[in-house]
């Protein structure tokens, strides 16, 4: 049962619609069709004998003339005793010569092992690709469109074009300067060739108007930053709250998923392991989870009843869980030091409506034998660390009268109520992301939920303006988790009657990790 918490059902990713103005709709049809083509599939080989044969096809996208890795086990991955899985080598690519509706038929092009039965394999990923412009463009347009590819496309392993000849003309084989891939930018169009010079996919539109004569250029600033989810879990049963993290950093992401009494816990990768740990009685309810990656720690708020609060510290070790506090009245969440440079256990005393007297924070760390006090921080009045969110010196909270309040520690106040209010939405800081990505440094991913119609959508404020817009379209469902990893944000939500779903959606650049 517990290996069936999640099923994967796929991991593909839909790229962000992001094109500047002066991009007509040609150019943005081409685009998207661009981002779609080349995005990731993963299957398996079912068959290897007289031909291969891998479980994906025409209804999920693939196309002839597709390329995907191979991907073999080598070697386990063992975590605090624990087996997650096996380590991928990386042994062939292979071509799509034909295709069925769920079954594509592929030949070996590349080899560095056997291909056998079973092995992952995985469309337009870790292959070596590269941008070339064919007329002179003007280099902050081509940095632009090279950029948009790179962001969507980043599956792909980009390499400097420095070393290819000046001429695209006279590169006959792409293999011979170490690509897969060639992406070939003209004023018709975007060609792009697989080894040895072989046209894949021709997406025509007029780029002339991105030419130094004519100096068009994309707007940064006009880009719609949007992220498309597309769901890769689901849970039969509701959730309280879900947590995606990868602390091992070794590419299995581990999802932390709070279950009436229990905590249970999921790793994906070539192998899946699940397992459960009952922190709670069963009479109480896990309300929420804050986990410090490189300590191992666990933090975990319990309320009895809805009312009494028995907040514990546990740590992850090869030996299991060891408590190292148990039942104390502080709400806890690990946020990030002031310097961004390490992480801070912040507790408060648990309230439930009641208004504070005054607003106090303590900055606490996490010793052998419990919890070692180290200062506190006066915070507004109204700030609950249950319902609101701390990020450095700025409270994101929502006041008595219902105002979305953003407040720093010398006693700024913002309002950030913009958007929402007449579709019934409502702010969920208590999950929001810190978001530190130029041009938008200090900017904070803040999920909104209405329970009128079910929907949560992402916004992305500005610290430093103020600003707030939507980062997504809206999904269906409650919002019960947030994560960023990497190059994805990993969205979890509970629908009514329906279970619990978890999404993956490609962010554009870097953003740090998430701690709740």
């Amino acid at each position: 049962m517990l290996s069936r918490i999640f099923l994967i059902i796929f991991c593909t990713i839909l790229p962000v619609q992001v094109f500047g103005q002066q991009i007509v709709q040609q150019q943005q049809e081409q685009l998207i069709s661009i981002f779609e083509d080349l995005r990731p599939i993963l299957a398996h080989i079912v068959s290897a004998k007289d031909k291969i044969v891998i479980d994906v096809g025409k209804i999920q996208g693939v196309k002839k003339g597709d390329l995907f890795s191979v991907y073999i086990k080598n070697g386990e991955l063992i975590s605090h005793g624990k087996k997650l899985g096996f380590k991928k080598n990386f042994v062939g690519v292979l071509e799509v010569i034909s295709t069925d509706q769920n079954r594509s038929t592929c030949r070996l092009i590349s080899s560095r092992g056997p291909i056998k039965r079973g092995a992952e394999v995985e469309r337009f990923t870790g292959l070596r690709a590269t941008i070339v412009p064919k007329i002179p463009f003007a280099y902050p347009q081509v940095a632009i469109l090279s950029k948009e590819l790179k962001e969507q496309l980043w599956s792909l392993k980009w390499i400097n074009s420095d070393s290819l000849p000046d001429d695209p003309d006279d590169i006959h084989d792409i293999g011979r300067f170490g690509l897969d891939l060639l992406f070939l930018v003209s004023k018709d169009g975007i060609s792009v060739f697989s080894a040895p010079k072989r046209l894949l996919r021709f997406y025509a539109m007029d780029l002339s108007n991105m030419s130094r004569d004519n100096g068009a250029k994309l707007s940064v600033s006009q880009r719609l930053r949007k992220i498309d989810f597309k769901l890769i879990g689901a849970l039969e049963t509701d959730a309280k709250q879900v947590v995606v993290t990868d602390c091992d950093k070794n590419g299995l992401i581990e999802v932390y998923a709070l279950i009436g009494d229990s905590l249970y816990v999921q790793e994906y990768g070539s192998s899946q392991l699940s397992y459960s740990i009952q922190v709670g009685e069963p009479y109480t309810e896990l309300h929420s989870l804050s986990l410090w990656c490189k300590g191992a720690i666990l933090a975990i708020n319990v309320l009895e009843e809805s009312v009494a609060l028995h907040s514990k510290i546990l740590k992850l070790s090869p030996d299991g869980i060891k408590n190292l506090v148990d039942d104390v009245n502080l709400w806890f969440r690990f946020a990030p030091h002031e310097t961004g440079e390490a992480m801070d256990l912040i507790g408060q005393e648990f309230v439930n409506d009641q208004p504070l007297q005054y607003g106090r924070l303590y900055v606490l760390g996490v010793g052998p034998n419990g919890l070692i006090y180290q200062r506190n921080i006066l915070c507004p009045k109204e700030f609950r660390l249950n319902k609101g969110f701390f990020f450095k010196k700025y409270y994101l909270f929502e006041d008595s009268k219902g105002n979305w309040i953003i407040q720093t520690l010398t006693g700024k106040v913002k309002s950030i109520d913009p958007y929402g209010r007449e579709q019934g939405f409502r702010p969920v800081f208590n999950l929001s992301v810190p978001y530190n990505n130029s041009p938008d440094h200090d900017s904070i991913i803040i999920p909104l939920y209405s329970a009128e119609n079910d929907m949560t959508q992402l916004y992305i404020l500005s610290l430093g303006d103020g600003e707030v817009r939507p980062f997504s379209d809206p999904v269906e469902g409650k919002i019960i988790g947030l994560d960023a990893l990497k190059q994805k944000i990993y969205l979890s939500v509970t629908r009514k009657d329906k279970g619990t779903f978890l999404f993956v959606g490609q962010r554009q650049k870097t953003v740090p990790n998430k701690y709740h």
